[in-house]
């Protein structure tokens, strides 16, 4: 096979190749695309919105125990006070999936823990965050999913009435966290998935199609240089490959008998034009 030919068959297998693998690798990145964003809607407005209400039951539950009485005593070190503040949110993260249940005050600026479930925090020290400070403005406010040293989670705040200082409930949200990282590498699988089949289909594809072109640009090559002695092509489709194949086989016989014909004119005037100098030769020697 010539460079040529070589050349020829790389061009066609490539474009061939090109031609399904583009369209199948941007339509499998728009679908993950879609699919991503589809997803993360369902999780955001029926997981996230369910869990969402699950904590806000909780703290109903916990604002329902707490006394504001209780608050501020506990703010001013009567431990029976804060024993009985401590006790319903201990309760509550003893009967139900709540990471922390507390009770956070504010004096100015500074924060302090008031009540922590299942600690002896009073008086701590604690940095109010910009919801925790809205929520102590007067809004029920749901924290973001965050992280930290203990995990994923996500807080609810809200005002207790009459005092300054709100009610917190702490959830491990991780379950979120993995419930997208799933959906991430069982779409990131299918795509590969799709990606490996289409590669290999398109790959039958293009050597299927570039095999009969390839294979008839090396048939024309010697015929190019005068070389009509190689066998007829065979015809092995029925598609527009298969009838330039045929045409091309029936060009080559025109040729062959085409030539066959001037080859045998060709003798026949050489054998006339001898025939004409040997009578010419007879005649000039008779004239002699």
């Amino acid at each position: 096979m010539s460079l040529a030919t070589k050349k020829k068959q790389s061009s066609i297998f490539k474009k061939n190749l090109q031609g399904y693998l583009l369209p199948l690798i941007i339509s499998s990145l728009i679908f993950t695309a879609v699919t991503i964003v589809f997803t993360r809607g369902i999780v955001e407005n029926q997981v996230l919105k369910g869990f969402e209400q699950t904590i806000e039951a909780n703290l109903q539950v916990a604002a329902n125990e707490i006394e504001r009485e209780y608050i501020e005593e506990a703010e001013k070190g009567n431990q029976e006070a804060y024993q009985k503040l401590l006790s319903p949110l201990n309760d509550l993260k003893a009967q139900t999936n709540v990471e922390n249940v507390y009770v956070l005050g504010k004096a100015g600026d500074d924060g302090h823990i008031i009540a922590l479930s299942e600690t002896d925090e009073n008086g701590s020290e604690y940095r109010f965050t910009d919801e925790m400070n809205r929520a102590l403005a007067g809004e029920k406010l749901f924290s973001e999913i965050y992280e930290d040293e203990f995990g994923t989670h996500k807080s609810i705040f809200v005002h207790v009435d009459g005092t300054q200082a709100i009610l917190g409930i702490d959830m491990d949200a991780s379950f979120i966290k993995e419930l997208y990282a799933q959906i991430i590498y069982v779409l990131v699988g299918l795509i590969l998935i799709v990606l490996l089949l289409g590669s290999l289909i398109a790959y039958w594809m293009s050597k299927r199609i570039s095999k009969p072109i390839v294979a008839l640009a090396k048939y024309v090559e010697p015929l190019a240089e005068g070389d009509f002695t190689s066998e007829t092509l065979k015809v092995t489709s029925n598609d527009e490959i298969g009838a330039l194949t045929a045409n091309v086989n029936k060009m080559v016989t025109q040729l062959k008998d085409l030539i066959g014909e001037v080859s045998i004119n060709s003798e026949q005037v050489a054998a006339t034009s001898q025939q004409l100098y040997s009578s010419t030769e007879q005649t000039s020697s008779s004239i002699r």
